[in-house]
């Protein structure tokens, strides 16, 4: 027998004492049970919420910083990669060359798709 099989006997057998406990209380009986422990439970959570507000002020204490006095402003990070870079470069290479050497793959690649080498020499022409 394993543990979660053992949990659930106990869970069992302790549902089993309660159910027959409270089948011998009458009904105003356990509406009373019920209402005494709502209340109790109502000023406990209300004791807990108002207690702060009586305690003594809070003594805060400043720690030395650490930090640096000056901040230096964070370097921008380059907008293309080097592998991007080179990637975009050989594809605009590589539109070159079928450009020039093979006309109809070029226009197959290049239809619907009218902006496409301007775009990518848009972004070639932007210093890293």
């Amino acid at each position: 027998m394993n543990l979660k099989d053992k949990t659930d006997l106990i869970h069992r057998s302790l549902s089993e004492t309660l159910n027959v406990a409270i089948s011998r209380v009458s009904s105003s009986q356990r509406k009373w049970i019920l209402g005494t422990l709502g209340l109790c439970i109502a000023g406990l959570c209300i004791a807990m919420m108002v207690r702060p507000f009586f305690d003594g002020p809070v003594k805060a204490t400043l720690q030395p910083s650490r930090m640096p006095v000056t901040i230096a402003p964070p370097q921008p990070a380059p907008l293309l990669s080097s592998r991007d870079r080179a990637l975009l470069t050989g594809f605009k290479d590589m539109m070159d060359s079928l450009k020039t050497h093979d006309r109809d793959t070029y226009s197959k690649i290049i239809h619907g798709r009218e902006g496409l080498l301007d775009s990518v020499g848009l972004i070639l022409s932007v210093r890293p």
